[in-house]
C-alpha cells in the first residue's frame, strides 16, 4: 500500500513538473526563422502580457500610439516564464515575424505576429518613483573610453547626494551643496520613437532620462545628445529612508 501510495505522489509530482514547463524551452530560435516570413524590428514597444487560451499562447498586447482601435498582439517564440504574468506592463524590443494565418484575428484594428525578443524588462508603475533616493554609483559618463574624468569630483561622495520625485511633478535635487534643495520639474513621455532607450523614459528639467528600477534601486540612464568618445552616464540611486533637509 506505501509502494502504491509513494508511486501515486511521483506520478503527480511529475504531472506537476511538466504543467510548469514552458511550450517554448525546446524551441531553436534560428532554425525556427529560417522558416518563417521577417517583417520588422521593434524597439522600446510598451504592452500588456496575456494569454491566449485559444490557441495555448502568450503574447504581448500593444495598443498602436495616436489611433483609437488599433493594436499589435506579439507572439513570443520563446519568452521566460517569470514574465508569463497575466497583466504584467512590459517593454519589448524585438525581430517581428508573420504568423502565416496560424493565429486567428478576434477584433477589428488587430494584427498579429511573432517575434523573436532581444530584451523584454517589466515595467514598473510610474508612482514607484515617487520617494527619496541617494546616489551609490556613476556609470560610465564623459571620459569613460580612456578620457578624462575629473568631472565625477564635483560629485558629492555616495550617500550624501539625495534627490526626491515628489507626486506634483517636482523634484528636489541638491545642486552647489548637498544640503541646498533645488525645485525642478518632470513629466512622463508617453511617446519614446524618438530616443533609442528600451526603457520608459522621463525629462527631467527637458534632459531625457530612462529609467529602470533593479530591487531597491533606480537606474536613470542619460538618453540626451552626447559625443561619440564616450558611454553615456548612468546614475544609481539606492530608496532613501530619513529626513531629507532640515
Amino acid at each position: 500500500m506505501k509502494q502504491n501510495k509513494l508511486m501515486i505522489l511521483c506520478a503527480l509530482l511529475m504531472l506537476a513538473f511538466t504543467a510548469c514547463s514552458s511550450d517554448d524551452d525546446d524551441i531553436n530560435v534560428d532554425d525556427w526563422a529560417k522558416t518563417r516570413t521577417y517583417l520588422k524590428s521593434v524597439s522600446g514597444e510598451r504592452g500588456k502580457v496575456y494569454y491566449n487560451q485559444n490557441v495555448k499562447k502568450w503574447y504581448i498586447h500593444s495598443a498602436v500610439p495616436k489611433t483609437i482601435d488599433s493594436v499589435n498582439d506579439y507572439y513570443p517564440v520563446v519568452m521566460d516564464g517569470s514574465f508569463k504574468v497575466e497583466g504584467m506592463d512590459v517593454m519589448i524590443s524585438g525581430e517581428v515575424y508573420g504568423v502565416d494565418g496560424e493565429i486567428p484575428v478576434t477584433l477589428g484594428g488587430q494584427e498579429n505576429y511573432y517575434i523573436v525578443l532581444k530584451n523584454i524588462i517589466k515595467v514598473e508603475s510610474e508612482t514607484a518613483l515617487l520617494g527619496k533616493w541617494t546616489l551609490v554609483e556613476i556609470e560610465n559618463g564623459p571620459g569613460s573610453l580612456g578620457g578624462d574624468q575629473t568631472w565625477r569630483e564635483e560629485i558629492p561622495k555616495s550617500y550624501s547626494y539625495v534627490i526626491e520625485f515628489k507626486s506634483d511633478g517636482t523634484m528636489s535635487m541638491p545642486e552647489e551643496c548637498a544640503t541646498t534643495p533645488a525645485q525642478h520639474h518632470y513629466v512622463f513621455l508617453k511617446d519614446t520613437e524618438h530616443y533609442t532607450s528600451i526603457y520608459p523614459v522621463v525629462l527631467i528639467d527637458e534632459v531625457p532620462f530612462g529609467y529602470a528600477f533593479e530591487n531597491n534601486k533606480l537606474r536613470l540612464h542619460y538618453e540626451g545628445a552626447y559625443t561619440c568618445d564616450h558611454i553615456p552616464a548612468t546614475f544609481v540611486f539606492q530608496r532613501f529612508v530619513g529626513k531629507l533637509y532640515d
